[in-house]
């Protein structure tokens, strides 16, 4: 029975009666298509009129701060005509010696909108508090700050506090 089996096999009889088959034959008769490749699109529109989403110049900048508890927040921005905010500076203070601590800076495009920016940034301990400072020339409505582990970014220590750059009313 075995020669039968080897004889049909070789013909390619044996798949279609029902009989098995060795490996080497069942693994010539599987059929595979082609794979087709997957793209994804690392370049994402930062900003509502779709320009380029790095600030490039500062006429007038402005500043606006926010302190609830011991967190507090200095954002330095321009508004060109017609564009998101430009983010030149955000400096952000914790009034202790936070070791092992980064602050973590996030632009958004709007109140609730989608996140343009995220840094984390070491802070410089000064004699009566923690100084943090992130450069994200990012264009963006809402800037958020909050004091994260150096470690694990997940572990929020302060805040978050956000500013929103756009006026109210």
């Amino acid at each position: 029975m075995k020669r039968v089996r080897y004889a049909l096999s070789a013909i390619g009889i044996a798949p279609v009666i029902g009989l098995p088959m060795p490996m080497a034959h069942a693994a010539a008769a599987v059929t595979h298509s082609p794979k087709v490749a997957k793209t994804v699109s690392l370049v994402h529109n930062r900003t509502h009129t779709g320009l380029a989403a790095t600030c490039s110049s500062f006429y007038s900048p402005k500043k606006r701060s926010d302190s609830p508890h011991n967190l507090t927040e200095r954002v330095y921005y321009d508004q060109p005509a017609g564009e998101l905010d430009c983010v030149a500076h955000v400096k952000g203070s914790i009034a202790d010696h936070t070791a092992s601590r980064e602050m973590r800076t996030r632009i958004y495009s709007h109140p609730g909108g989608n996140r343009t920016f995220q840094g984390f940034h070491s802070g410089t301990i000064l004699a009566n508090e923690t100084s943090f400072n992130s450069y994200p020339n990012a264009r963006g409505d809402q800037v958020c700050i909050a004091i994260v582990s150096e470690s694990f970014h997940s572990i929020v220590r302060a805040g978050p506090i956000c500013i929103n750059l756009i006026p109210s009313g």
